[in-house]
């Protein structure tokens, strides 16, 4: 027994040596390994100078001004990463490269290199196994002058329906991940702002027909800082997520600098086109000409017109009306925004203030 014992303690320490020796034969060829390439800007195909290049716990280098660079690995099938500011950070698996060539996307767009946030915790969208969009909505919101966030959101987001309620200004949209599955239950996905659900559930009804509070009204589009879409959210959120969930993220201040931004806009809301009308005498001679044609006589139909402006019949002015009602009922209106934001802090904590006013004339008064 005491010989198989001392069998297996030498079998033990001879497979401990060998390991030892052969990790430090891995390390002695490492520093030989060297893998070059050029990082480029994935839009315009010019080469981004001063990009990080790192082998996490190993090395790092920086591209110089035409994009190039080179570093040592610990083996062909090493990880980098590749990361400058204003740009999605990107893991490139060698896989037995030696030359890569590395294209960065800008952080304002949509990227499966981004971060993606679930709420609970944040993963790479590319190594997500749920399907997932990710938009940054600053970079939407300057382009389009929306109002609310589910306006932007409106093309913005692949899968995501937002259908308007009405044409009334500022009615909301209704939104719609995987479409209208139910006849008797909500529709609408799950909202959470910042790590707390948002309720966007129209409670009552309105005295306008058609008309909806939006419940998106209270965020300011450009309080919003990212929106990420899960589809597939059931496994996290459960059963409230089976229509898809929608995770608002707003700004927040990222550094101790007091920045102050001050963003204003304005439009015009034209009437619609007008339909060309008859007026009061125009309408009347069309119908004596309609009247006369079914073999009526005039001397009847203008003795019939006479005695009711006598005796105040009360179609009298449904055939001597002449006020145009649409110029009556539509206008031109404006539309103003104006918005205060201020971000900064200190050593103890950091801050962000904002203040905004909107207002809106629908074209009827």
């Amino acid at each position: 027994m005491r010989f198989l014992k001392r069998i297996f303690v030498s079998f033990v320490l001879l497979s401990t040596m060998g390991a030892m020796l052969s990790a430090q034969e891995q390390t002695g060829e490492a520093a030989d390994i060297e893998v070059s390439g050029v990082v480029y800007d994935a839009v315009s195909g010019l080469p981004l100078a001063f990009a990080d290049i790192t082998c996490p716990t190993f090395s790092s280098d920086f591209s110089d001004i035409d994009g190039a660079f080179t570093i040592r690995v610990r083996s062909l099938n090493d990880v980098l990463l590749v990361s400058m500011s204003g740009y999605h950070t990107q893991e490139v698996i060698l896989a037995g490269r030696s030359e890569v060539a590395v294209y960065l996307q800008e952080g304002e767009r949509s990227s499966f290199q981004g971060m993606v946030d679930f709420g609970d915790f944040s993963q790479r969208a590319a190594y997500s196994p749920r399907s997932v969009s990710s938009v940054s909505m600053p970079f939407v919101s300057s382009l389009s002058g929306k109002e609310s966030p589910e306006s932007v959101l409106a093309g913005a987001v692949s899968g995501l329906q937002a259908p308007s309620r009405s044409g009334i200004s500022g009615v909301g949209s209704d939104l719609f991940i995987h479409g209208r599955r139910s006849l008797n239950t909500s529709n609408a996905p799950l909202v959470i702002v910042d790590g707390m659900i948002y309720d966007i559930t129209a409670y009552g009804n309105s005295m306008i027909e058609g008309y909806t509070v939006n419940a998106f009204a209270g965020i300011d589009v450009d309080d919003i800082e990212q929106v990420t879409v899960l589809k597939d959210a059931a496994a996290i959120y459960g059963a409230k997520g089976a229509n898809g969930v929608i995770l608002i993220s707003t700004a927040r201040a990222r550094q101790q600098a007091t920045t102050i931004d001050f963003s204003m806009y304005g439009g015009l809301n034209l009437m619609p086109e007008t339909y060309p009308l008859l007026d009061g005498p125009q309408y009347k001679t069309h119908l004596l000409d309609m009247l006369a044609s079914a073999g009526s006589d005039y001397s009847e139909i203008r003795e019939l017109v006479r005695e009711s402006a006598v005796n105040g019949h009360p179609e009298y002015f449904n055939y001597n009306n002449n006020t145009n009602w649409q110029k009556e009922v539509f206008r031109q209106s404006y539309t103003s925004a104006y918005r205060l934001g201020i971000k900064g802090g200190d050593d103890v904590a950091l801050y962000s203030l904002s203040v905004g006013f909107l207002q809106n004339d629908g074209v009827v008064e």
